[in-house]
């Protein structure tokens, strides 16, 4: 993949991630959620490594962690703990983040490692949180690390 294919890449990314967020505020919460907002997304049918050629940045599980990641951080900048909360929160988004591209690579038990230090760190976030929207953010994140992590354990057996 050549430069400046990366680079438009990334700018579609940005977009995507955007959108994802739009579309995620307008659906109310409910157990299928994520799944609702993958299929407005288009994602449903789409399976990475088969015809689509994703990089960390435009894969849907990247897409989707940084939309909810940035909500988070908007709404913890209104919080009486903001900086322990953002702080706990990026720290949290690398976790996730090392996991996708554990993933990418093809190193899934890895990936499930970064997954568990996520949840760990979701858990913290979530002392801290403001309100119940911010909680159900933190839920949708964790079952999203639960669902890819689950994944990779059972590739990995196989």
């Amino acid at each position: 993949m050549s430069e400046s294919s990366i680079i438009k890449q990334i700018a579609y990314s940005e977009l995507e991630h955007k959108r994802y967020a739009k579309i995620y505020i307008q659906i109310p919460q409910s157990q299928d959620r994520l799944d609702r907002v993958a299929v407005f997304m288009g994602w449903m049918d789409k399976h990475p490594g088969t015809n689509d050629e994703y990089i960390s940045l435009s894969h849907p599980l990247g897409i989707a962690s940084r939309a909810l990641f940035g909500r988070l951080v908007e709404m913890a900048r209104s919080a009486t703990n903001s900086f322990d909360l953002v702080c706990s929160i990026f720290e949290t988004r690398s976790n996730i983040d090392h996991a996708i591209s554990a993933l990418e690579c093809g190193l899934n038990t890895e990936a499930t490692v970064f997954f568990k230090r996520s949840l760990s760190g979701l858990n913290e976030v979530m002392t801290h949180s403001p309100n119940k929207d911010f909680m159900d953010i933190c839920f949708d994140i964790r079952e999203v690390a639960i669902r890819v992590a689950e994944d990779c354990r059972n590739e990995t057996r196989y």
